[in-house]
């Protein structure tokens, strides 16, 4: 009884927190500079190279 009484209160604190709430996507920055349609594998690589450089 004791461990379901944990288990209800940890799922409280959780929840009450909003932990797991929908939140606004932020703003786009500027345009991304990747290619829309990779047709050979140069563009694939250079879309992934893009990608982490633009984190």
């Amino acid at each position: 009884m004791r461990n379901i009484l944990i288990v209800l209160m940890a799922l409280f604190v959780l929840t009450s927190c909003e932990l797991f709430q929908v939140r606004d996507s932020d703003p786009p920055g500027t345009a991304a500079v990747w290619n829309d349609f990779t047709t050979t594998w140069e563009l694939a690589v250079e879309n992934l190279e893009n990608c982490y450089e633009d984190r």
